[in-house]
């Protein structure tokens, strides 16, 4: 699937935070730091799959989702969701064959 915007448009336009590597992903402090983030409100959740990684940016009906390709660790996607039943997923930036995750193993990046 091929995004609008290429992730340099997406992350050179947007307000939201737009780490470039899974390592950096996983740092909370990346994302603006998880004082108005709990497991209950603004999640950030952070799934490694078989065959992406990514990363939910969670607010209070929608989220932006940052894929990472597992080789090489690169920022490849963002895409966003509003609530279930509003909006499907749909792609920003970047380019990513599917939305899938193949047995996602999550955690929350602010417990």
């Amino acid at each position: 699937m091929t995004c609008p915007q290429s992730l340099t448009a997406f992350c050179g336009s947007t307000s939201l935070p737009c780490p470039m590597t899974w390592t950096q992903a996983q740092d909370p402090a990346s994302w603006g730091g998880c004082a108005q983030r709990t497991t209950n409100e603004n999640p950030l959740i952070a799934t490694e799959c078989g065959n992406v990684n990514k990363v939910e940016m969670w607010g209070v009906d929608a989220s932006s989702n940052f894929y990472y390709d597992v080789t090489t660790g690169e920022l490849i996607a963002v895409s966003k969701y509003i609530a279930p039943g509003r909006i499907p997923e749909s792609c920003s930036g970047g380019q990513v064959d599917s939305f899938a995750c193949d047995q996602p193993i999550e955690h929350d990046l602010c417990p």
